[in-house]
């Protein structure tokens, strides 16, 4: 230091305040805007642009995703119908195959034959699956 010292001790202290402000939803509050429109003119109008092109672009989703759970919709039962055809057609052939076994003496097999096609219906219809409810994703408003 100097030859010369202070009798008083000065205390220095350093303050700040901090302000934070923050918003939701699609625009800013009006004041913000103003201020953004002041600093570069055609702001609000390319923030409504934007907005506008978003919201376009998710119900354009929302619409291709509730298409593409019908279409899959439409798809599974076009195979459970498939399925129940092929099915049928399978019984059939073990019915006719039995009766044909049973007219050229073979009963034992026969039955064989026709009991286990009917056990497999049965057990189709008793141990079919629960029929599946998809629903299509909520809508979240913005």
């Amino acid at each position: 230091m100097s030859g010369k010292e202070s009798p008083h001790k000065v205390a220095r202290a350093r303050t700040s305040d901090l302000e934070f402000e923050a918003f939701s939803g699609l625009l800013p509050p009006p004041a913000l805007t103003r201020e953004y429109e002041a600093i570069l003119p055609g702001t609000t109008e390319r923030l409504l642009n934007i907005i506008e092109v978003e919201g376009n672009h998710r119900r354009e989703l929302e619409t291709r995703g509730a298409n593409h759970i019908e279409r899959m919709r439409e798809i599974d039962r076009a195979e459970r119908s498939q399925g129940q055809w092929i099915g049928a057609a399978l019984v059939i052939f073990a019915i006719v195959a039995a009766v044909y076994v049973a007219s050229i003496g073979q009963p034992g097999p026969a039955m064989v034959i026709a009991g286990t096609s009917i056990a497999a219906i049965l057990g189709a219809y008793i141990y079919r699956p629960a029929p599946r409810t998809e629903t299509a994703p909520e809508r979240t408003s913005n």
